[in-house]
């Protein structure tokens, strides 16, 4: 898989390639530390990386297939860039688990068998919420967010998008159905077959915590 940071790089417009760029060394040391859920897909640390790398490299292959057939409505900025910030949110929502917290998980003949996973909720807020933050998050790096980036990444969950009124298939944008395609693939298939060490950067430096 073509690496988060590579990935970013490929950014067309310049100015916010820097601004992006940016974001993601200041937020490395939370990203390799963090799960991408407490309890059901990339629940491990080091999941938020994971699923990031996963969904920006299945969102990109989609618009740049699609793109062969015609015009589309979003660019490759914009599939980048929403598929970079979609979850970061998360990066502040999740605590490691002081065995307060427990799952049932589906044993043998349908027994539940209780569990407690590595790490718990710490912050939970509404998707709209999330969204809130994740707009605030970028601002602070002077990165705006458009009304379609909003869009995309507020309902990334399709039909699962905790909102009073979901859009039908035909109102997602093309944006939010490519970020919700890829999302789905990374939490719901990737997350359960594929084994491999997430790369932020692959063999470029880290940046220095000093």
């Amino acid at each position: 898989m073509i690496t988060v940071y590579d990935m970013i790089n490929m950014i067309q417009d310049e100015d916010l390639r820097t601004k992006v760029i940016k974001l993601l060394e200041d937020l490395h040391p939370l990203m390799v530390k963090q799960p991408a859920s407490a309890d059901k897909h990339h629940k491990h640390m080091g999941g938020f990386v994971a699923h990031t790398q996963e969904v920006m490299n299945i969102a990109l292959r989609i618009w740049k297939d699609m793109s062969k057939h015609g015009e589309l409505t979003c660019t490759m900025d914009d599939v980048i860039l929403c598929s970079f910030v979609h979850d970061l949110d998360k990066l502040w929502r999740y605590a490691k688990n002081n065995g307060s917290f427990s799952r049932a998980k589906k044993g043998v003949a349908g027994r539940e068998k209780w569990y407690e996973p590595e790490f718990m909720y710490d912050l939970d807020w509404p998707k709209i919420e999330s969204s809130g933050v994740i707009a605030s998050k970028c601002g602070e790096y002077g990165i705006k967010l458009t009304p379609q980036h909003i869009h995309a990444i507020t309902f990334h969950h399709g039909g699962w998008s905790a909102m009073d009124k979901v859009p039908g298939p035909n109102n997602l944008s093309m944006l939010a159905t490519i970020l919700h395609a890829a999302d789905i693939l990374s939490a719901w298939i990737l997350s359960e077959v594929v084994e491999y060490v997430p790369q932020v950067y692959g063999e470029m430096q880290a940046p220095s915590s000093e």
